[in-house]
């Protein structure tokens, strides 16, 4: 897996959970991981390329349209580098991809320094977002995200990584 990957997405594990609130805190949502798997995946090619991907399933009320999402990241079959994708009904709701000749994940926009909060209690570094959307803190997971509506921005409250 390239680094950037592993920085940013690897938190993703069974067991792991983070709760957000709306920025009136009349809503809350929480997103939890199952289904967790890592197999080995391989084409059909006369010269034949293996990559790990690693797969499972993100619970959330407001991310996608139902209450789960199918997601995986993987190191890519071109071996360039890796990608992240969180799948919709009917498309991708995200879609990162990463090289392994840089740290950076060249599909999203990197903040070095991210406030989640307006008073700047509360920051994190190296923060990349997705589509204006999607906001994740290296070795955090989603610390920000619009919500499918696009009726309301949740926060990151409170997580645990195990």
């Amino acid at each position: 897996m390239p680094e950037t990957g592993e920085k940013y997405f690897s938190v993703f594990k069974d067991g792991n959970y983070w709760i957000y609130y709306n920025k009136n805190l009349t809503k809350k949502d929480s997103v939890y991981i199952s289904n967790y798997e890592n197999n080995k995946g391989k084409d059909r090619q006369e010269y034949c390329r293996e990559w790990d991907e690693i797969s499972f399933t993100m619970f959330s009320n407001y991310i996608g349209e139902k209450d789960s999402a199918n997601a995986q990241y993987n190191n890519n079959m071109e071996c360039e580098g890796g990608r992240f994708i969180i799948s919709g009904i009917a498309s991708y709701l995200i879609r990162m991809a990463s090289t392994y000749d840089s740290d950076t994940l060249i599909s999203g926009t990197t903040i070095p320094i991210f406030y989640l909060n307006s008073d700047s209690s509360l920051q994190y570094k190296d923060v990349v977002f997705h589509n204006s959307k999607y906001w994740f803190a290296p070795n955090v997971g989603l610390i920000q995200y619009v919500s499918f509506e696009n009726l309301d921005t949740f926060y990151l409250h409170e997580y645990y990584i195990k």
